[in-house]
């Protein structure tokens, strides 16, 4: 779908689904975790809003709060981008296709 030159590359609809994550990048260099939330979810990925900065390709494990179940999850960083000072919103690919009660 094409819609003002920018072509969507996503394989999977995603939904706007704010919840409470708990996450750890798996970066041999730079390994992090803490606290976020997501912004949308699809079955095949996320988008996530954090304050640690952590750079695409990195491998990330996350916890995901939704309703009354906790979703754990491996993925790897897609893209990053820096939204204010201390505050970065991250695209996540799942490793596996998820089912989420949204």
């Amino acid at each position: 779908m094409e819609k003002n030159n920018f072509k969507e590359r996503r394989q999977a609809k995603r939904k706007e689904s704010i919840n409470l994550i708990f996450y750890m990048s798996l970066s041999p260099k730079n390994a992090t975790e803490g606290m976020g939330k997501t912004l949308n979810l699809s079955k095949k990925g996320a988008l996530i809003e954090i304050v640690n900065k952590i750079e695409p390709s990195t491998p990330i494990e996350m916890d995901i709060a939704i309703k009354e179940k906790i979703f754990h999850l491996k993925g790897k960083v897609v893209w990053m981008r820096q939204k204010s000072k201390d505050s970065y919103q991250v695209g996540i690919e799942f490793e596996t296709p998820q089912d989420f009660p949204i």
